[in-house]
Formats: C-alpha cells, structure tokens, sequence
C-alpha cells in the first residue's frame, strides 16, 4: 500500500515538471521588444492629458530590452514602443508584465496613426502577470504607451507574445493549476467528512492546514487578493504571511496530537503551547507590516517551527515513536520550502512568483502526499494494535473458558441439591408471602372500616371524595353529598346510655346501607352521630329524594333496645357540585354542612339543599 502511494506521488511530481517545463517552452514573444522611450518622473511632473502636444514636450530617452528586463524606478515611468506589422494580414500580440508589490498602478494606451492614445486592458492576469491583448491591422504601425506607478526602484520581465503561443500556454497553465489545487482540494473535502463522521480533533487539524495549503497554493499560482480585488492595494501581500503563519499553528498542533505530548512529554508539549501562544500573537503584524519585511520574518518563523517540529521528531525517534520518521518527512517540506524561499527573497518583489509555478505545486503535492502516507500508516498501526489486543482477547478468552469449564462440573455436582434447598425456601417464602398478604388486606379492611357502624371511616371519606370531585371535573358530571345528623343524640345518650347510643348509630347505618343501591354510592362515618354519603352522577333533585326516602324509613318506626323504644329522626345537608368555578371539595362539604345546620335550625327531621356553594364557606359544623 505504501509503495502504491509512492508511485502516484512520483507519477503526479514527473507530470507537474514535464508540463510546466513544456509551457515554458511555449512562451516566445514574436516579435521581441528591443528599443523603446521612457521618461521617468514623480506624480507631479507627470503630463494631466495624453495629447500627442503633452506627449511630445517629455523629455524621452532611448533604452534597450536586452535582457528582457524592464527598469523602473520609485516614481511614474512613460514607456514608449513602436509596432510595426508589414504583412497582409492581422496580427494578434498579448503583452505581458511580471506583476510586483511594489506596482501601484500600471496602465497600457495605444496610439494608432493619426489619434490620440486610447486606453487598453491591462489587467492582472492568475499567474502573477499583468497582460493586454494588442491588434496589429495589415501594414499598420502603433505605438504603446506603458504609464506605471512604482514605490521603489524594481527591474520586471515584459514580454510581447503571439496571441496563438499565449492562449496555449494560458489553457495549459489553468488546466496544471486547476489539477494541483483540485487535489489539495480533494484532500481537503476528505479531511471534513472524516471529522463530520468520525469527530476525530487530528482530522480538523488537518482539513484547517490542507485549508490553508490550499489557499497559499492559489496565492503563490497568482491567484492572490491583488487578482480578485485590484483596486484594493493595502491587500497586496498580505495572504502569505497570514496562511504560513496559520500554516505554522495548524502543524505545530497536528504534531501535539499526533503524538500525544501532553500525556507522555509534558514539558514538551508545555514549550510548543507558549510557542503556539506567540504564533498566534504574530498574526496581527502580519497583517500590517509592508510585504517583504512581513514575509521574510513569517517564513524565518516558519522555518524555524519546521526545524523544530524535525528536531521534536528525531527525538521522539529516539523514544521508539512509530510514526515519528514519517513526521520528520513531513516537516522537512516546509522546512526546505521555507529556506528556498528565504534564498529567493531578494528577488521576490521582483516577480519571480511568475516562474516557480512548478516549484509550488511540486512541494505541495510531495507535502500533501507524506502526510497521506503517514495518515495511512498511523491507520495501519492502529488496526496492526486492534489486531493484537483481539488476539490476546481471544488467549485470555480460552483460559477463561477452561476455568468456566471447571466451574461448571463442580457447579453441576451441587445444583441437584442447591435446588431442592430452593424449592423449599421457595415454598416457605410463598407461604408467608400469601400470610403477608391476607394480613394487609385485613389490615387495609381495618383502615377503611368504621368498627361500630360497619360503613367506611373518616379517611376513606376523603380519599374518596378527593377522587370523586377530580372525575366529576374531568368529566363534567355532577357530584352530591349528603351530610346526615342523628336528631338529640346527646338526649339517647343521658336517657337510655351510651350502649344505646351505639345501638341507635348501627341502626342508622343499617338504614344508610339499604338506601344506597348504586355500587358507586359511599356511605361513611364522618365522626360521632354524623354520617356522609358520595353520590357520584346525581342531581340535585335524585339527591334530594335519596336523602327524603332515608329521612322517612327512619322516622318511620323507632328503634327497640332492651325492649324500650328510642324514636329516632335525622336531619339532612344536601350540596351538588357542578363545575362552579372555584370550588373545591372542603368547600363541597361545607356547603351541606351548612345545609344540615339550616335543617336543625329549622326544627330537625328533614331535608335541606344549599344551591349555591359560596368558595368563602369552611367547613365548620357546630351542631348538637
């Protein structure tokens, strides 16, 4: 597998020489430019107008393009040329300038016979060149005018170059920059569904560096903020420094990770943290010194975290570290791209990113190919470690499974009698689960069960209640209570004692018993000679005559203890609740309650309803 990545990396290296070594070859300027004028000046001295008059007061000197080289100087330069075209037919010329920082401004006029110079495209083309297509008609002759704003003294390549040869060279040289950021590209997208899928840190580490790789490959290709905003120029220069700075960051950390400094090298890893912290303070410089200085300081700090980063992989060489000579490859990229650069800083405001396309995407693929090829070995040692835990899972597996083995045959020697032990627990655990049982349902009997009257006490009246008023507010059905008094009771008591007083209780709740046909119904002993029936799913009216029948069949006949008769009469309280807005089940109550006081008050043995529940009613009860 590894050798197999080594081949495509050689194949994608051999074809980016050839190419690019084939385009330059294709880029001849026929004819060349030999003699031309120029007059160089400042801004002020500079003509305002383009008059063949204004033209002609400049006091031109005549120069020679020998070495293809164009001098200017920190100021404006007026460059002159003559063209001639003595064939029969059109003729097609781009002409090319190596672009610099140190250009402001760089405008092309063309003069043909008989006119005023006319301004021509000269724009900034993807490969670090400024170019204007120029038409040639048959046995014409035109003169270009070259106005170029310099900040400092630069000597720049100009070339005039058939219009055939330059859109050749200009499709190849698109198709060879499209394949070298298209792949870094691929890598990239790779890297982001790696995270997006597996959550790793390492592969956001490295989409943010293949991310920055990318974008300084485009940047060195010509492809820079000068190509996309022109007219911006206090961006000129400044995406290098930023990317190789972050470039730098972005690496720093993926090594930290890589090899787990913070758990086995913490000193270490505390080092390259503060280096991390002043990386990261140098991005704001980086952004505001002028364009050289500012680069060659970032490419010294590149170089050196890049010797860095090596002298950290040797070391971790030295400690047995798997993948630290493959780090040390991949570090010693940047760091050799790093020191050609610094060698070719003289030259870099010259232009010569125009010439090193090759160089560029050269390093960047041999770059972004070691670090694939050490992403496939770390993933080849992880399955090579994956692969030796389960076979060491699958060893402690079979001594496992021979102990379990002898386990099992001294277990099988006791389960017969183990199990009957359980069978008997077992029965014995049933037996007093079923006591246990019947104990607490006579016990939850005892709870709800008035001991003299045999009806439900006072508890089970106000679970009862509490779940009755829920159902019949959910399901708006009217609820009704009826609240009973045993009429001179205290009398019975001082008369006839207080076992006939019990007696006279038992009789009414007899009476109470028989009254109630509905399972639903409740009777209960609210407390002394006073009883409450729940009435779920009646009316007033059905209350009401429940309560009148009950009144009656104890006014009736009197009640016969120890051959004496007790007459006997009761008053009833009677409250319904249908959904009045807030009430609530005390105040239910004590609506009947205060029902039954009205009765007494109004000479006892009979019926009383309260309509209308007042929310200020409490349920207090004074009764005798």
């Amino acid at each position: 597998m590894i050798l197999r990545w080594l081949l495509c990396l050689g194949c994608l290296l051999l074809c980016a020489f050839t190419v690019t070594a084939s385009d330059v070859g294709q880029v001849q300027a026929k004819p060349e430019l030999r003699e031309y004028r120029f007059w160089q000046g400042s801004l002020a001295d500079a003509p305002t107008t383009l008059s063949p008059g204004a033209l002609a007061e400049l006091a031109w000197q005549k120069a020679s393009l020998g070495n293809k080289l164009l001098p200017l100087t920190s100021g404006v330069n007026w460059l002159a040329f003559s063209l001639v075209n003595d064939t029969s037919v059109a003729q097609g010329y781009y002409l090319t300038l190596a672009n610099s920082f140190a250009l402001s401004a760089a405008d092309l006029y063309v003069q043909y016979q008989n006119s005023a110079p006319a301004p021509a495209p000269f724009a900034l083309s993807a490969d670090h060149q400024r170019s204007g297509k120029i038409m040639l008609a048959p046995q014409s002759r035109i003169s270009l005018y070259l106005v170029i704003t310099s900040a400092r003294d630069v000597s720049l390549p100009l070339e005039l170059v058939a219009e055939q040869q330059y859109q050749q060279a200009h499709q190849s040289m698109v198709f060879i920059q499209g394949l070298a950021l298209g792949t870094i590209a691929g890598l990239t997208c790779v890297l982001l569904l790696i995270f997006i899928t597996c959550g790793k840190n390492n592969a956001l580490l490295l989409f943010g560096y293949f991310l920055c790789q990318l974008l300084l490959l485009s940047v060195l290709q010509g492809r820079n903020l000068a190509y996309y905003f022109p007219d911006m120029a206090i961006l000129t220069g400044t995406e290098l420094p930023v990317l190789t700075l972050l470039s730098a960051i972005l690496l720093l950390s993926f090594g930290q990770r890589l090899f787990e400094l913070k758990e086995h090298e913490p000193v270490l890893a505390k080092a390259l943290k503060i280096l991390l912290l002043c990386l990261s303070v140098c991005l704001l410089p980086a952004l505001l010194l002028p364009g050289p200085i500012n680069l060659g300081i970032t490419l010294v700090l590149y170089a050196l975290v890049s010797l860095l980063l090596l002298v950290v992989a040797l070391y971790l060489r030295q400690k047995k570290q798997r993948l630290a000579t493959l780090f040390a490859l991949v570090v010693a990229v940047p760091l050799i791209f790093s020191l050609i650069s610094l060698v070719g800083l003289a030259d870099y405001s010259q232009g010569i990113l125009a010439g090193n396309g090759a160089l560029y995407r050269s390093a960047a693929w041999l770059h972004a190919g070691l670090i694939v090829l050490l992403l496939s070995r770390q993933l080849y040692n992880k399955l090579e470690d994956t692969r030796a835990l389960q076979q060491e899972a699958l060893d402690n597996a079979r001594t496992s499974q021979q102990a379990q083995d002898e386990l099992l045959a001294l277990q099988e020697e006791n389960q017969e009698q183990l199990e009957v032990r359980v069978q008997e627990r077992t029965l014995e655990l049933n037996i007093a689960l079923q006591e246990l049982e019947s104990a607490n349902r006579e016990l939850a009997k005892k709870n709800t069960i008035d001991e003299l009257s045999g009806l439900y006490n006072r508890r089970h009246y106000d679970q009862k209640m509490l779940a009755e008023y829920r159902r019949s507010k959910r399901n708006l059905t009217p609820l009704s209570i009826v609240v009973i008094d045993i009429d001179h009771f205290k009398k019975v008591n001082d008369n006839f004692g207080h076992l006939a007083g019990d007696q006279c209780i038992v009789w009414v709740a007899n009476h109470i018993k028989q009254s109630l046909k509905r399972s639903s119904d409740i009777g209960c002993r609210y407390g002394g000679e006073e009883f409450c029936l729940i009435l779920p799913d009646t009316e007033p009216l059905g209350a009401y005559a429940l309560a009148e029948t009950l009144r009656l069949a104890i006014a009736e006949r009197p009640m016969v203890f120890e051959n004496k008769e007790i007459p006997l009469t009761v008053s009833c309280g009677i409250s319904t609740y249908q959904q009045q807005a807030d009430v609530l089940p005390e105040q239910i109550f004590a609506a009947a309650d205060k029902a039954l006081y009205n009765a007494k008050d109004s000479g006892r043995n009979q019926v009383q309803q309260q309509v209308y529940i007042d929310p200020l009613i409490s349920p207090e009860s004074s009764h005798e």
